[in-house]
């Protein structure tokens, strides 16, 4: 029995494919982590049972308010958490992160259980983050 002509060439088609994605493995997508200041907006919070809460970057024209949470991520490897202070003022938790297998950032600030941080890009300007 005779082969169509085309057999052979699609065989070898599809071994330059296969070789070509070997040698050739895809690229992983990069991650764009929210570095900068970044303030909570609880005036935008939709439902206040969710453990995900909505931030704003320092410089965003927020309402008037008695203190504002937040934190600081740096690409140096530099967390910090930013809590509203008993004067009026905020006080600001140094600490540390490191990127985990799953996307998320293990974070580490003294004499917090703070733990994990996770983060969905909402807009240029709004993330919405679960800190545990």
């Amino acid at each position: 029995m005779k082969l169509p002509s085309f057999i052979p060439v699609f065989c070898l088609l599809v071994l330059f494919f296969l070789m070509g994605s070997f040698f050739h493995p895809r690229k992983t997508k990069k991650v764009k982590y929210p570095f900068g200041t970044w303030m909570r907006s609880q005036e935008e919070d939709k439902d206040p049972n969710s453990t995900w809460q909505l931030y704003r970057p320092s410089g965003y024209p927020f309402p008037a308010a008695r203190g504002r949470s937040g934190f600081v991520l740096k690409k140096n490897g530099e967390f910090s958490i930013i809590r509203p202070s008993s004067l009026d003022g905020s006080e600001t938790f140094p600490g540390s992160w490191s990127a985990t297998e799953n996307g998320y950032l293990k974070i580490t600030v003294p004499n917090s259980s703070l733990s994990e941080f996770r983060w969905k890009q909402i807009k240029k300007d709004l993330i919405e983050v679960e800190i545990k």
